[in-house]
């Protein structure tokens, strides 16, 4: 389960340049960052999806510190507009990422399908709605 949701987020973080920061970053050589993309160490891909997360958040919250708004909302929404490039990394960062790895560790199976719940719709990137419905279906009581 948690391999898929990290494959499905390799798809979409291919080609945006990710492994590359990963590497300047010193987090990853570039073998290894590729191999990200495909999830092929478990727990090394949730570490740099965990870094990549904070490193996101950590960035817009600077980037709000720099200008004259009260709501961080307001300012966000008004940066997706403005930047495609904003609207991408926010949607990484929306994907309840660091949830899913709290409800993962802590074995709590209400956040973990919750979770599921909130980022099933990311799945639709690369799969259909019936596979999104079936794969939700498996975990129904």
């Amino acid at each position: 389960m948690e391999m898929g949701m990290w494959n499905m987020l390799g798809d979409y973080l291919a080609g945006s340049g990710w492994t590359t920061a990963l590497t300047d970053a010193g987090i990853a050589t570039s073998g290894k960052a590729d191999s990200l993309l495909s999830s092929s160490h478990l727990t090394r891909t949730r570490h740099a999806h965990q870094l990549t997360c904070l490193a996101l958040h950590s960035l817009q919250q600077q980037a709000f510190s720099q200008v004259q708004t009260d709501s961080f909302e307001i300012w966000r929404k008004d940066m997706i507009k403005k930047y495609p490039t904003f609207q991408y990394w926010d949607t990484v960062l929306s994907m309840e990422i660091l949830t899913f790895i709290r409800a993962h560790r802590e074995k709590n199976f209400p956040l973990y399908m919750e979770t599921l719940e909130a980022i099933v719709g990311f799945f639709s990137l690369s799969t259909t709605t019936i596979m999104q419905d079936r794969f939700l279906s498996t975990f129904e009581t």
